[in-house]
């Protein structure tokens, strides 16, 4: 936490895959991950032990938590069998921060080149795009609270940066 309208904190590792997969495979994955992939860029869907990010027209980013792991790497073994697809365990790259709190959108709008109005950026959605010089994945989970999905070696980059944005906010509202 850096200020009483800021929380920024590490979230628990779970499973990351990336995979490409034709949408017309859509159904059969279904069957196998319990949830529909969502098909439209910038939307998510949610089983209870994981989440499904459509990041482009093939392409979903895929978080498990739990026991949701392997089960995840079963399922797409079991998949793997039936159509052409490429899940790539992405765990050990990848880290999560969540940032949440009253000034959380301004900490992300200072750097991030979206709009985060609630209105273009919904509870719900989800993007690639870049803070800063590091490419992130954004997912918005509340209207005040978000979570960024970053390279491993980019973290402390982020981190600081926050930091130094939460600082600066505090001294212009001293």
């Amino acid at each position: 936490m850096f200020n009483d309208d800021l929380t920024i904190a590490r979230m628990s590792q779970g499973a990351r895959y990336s995979l490409r997969l034709d949408p017309a495979h859509g159904p059969l994955c279904e069957a196998e991950l319990g949830v529909a992939l969502p098909t439209d860029i910038g939307t998510c869907a949610t089983a209870p032990n994981s989440r499904i990010m459509c990041l482009g027209p093939d392409e979903w980013h895929v978080l498990g938590h739990g026991n949701a792991a392997e089960q995840l790497q079963q399922a797409f073994d079991r998949l793997a069998t039936s159509v052409p697809l490429s899940a790539v365990d992405i765990t050990s790259r990848q880290e999560a921060v969540s940032v949440s709190g009253s000034t959380a959108v301004n900490i992300l709008r200072a750097l991030c080149p979206i709009d985060l109005s609630v209105e273009a950026f919904p509870i719900g959605s989800c993007t690639r795009t870049l803070f800063e010089r590091a490419q992130i994945i954004l997912f918005r989970e509340a209207e005040q609270s978000f979570e960024i999905e970053v390279w491993r070696s980019y973290l402390p980059y982020l981190s600081e940066l926050l930091e130094k944005l939460s600082r600066e906010l505090i001294a212009q509202s001293d």
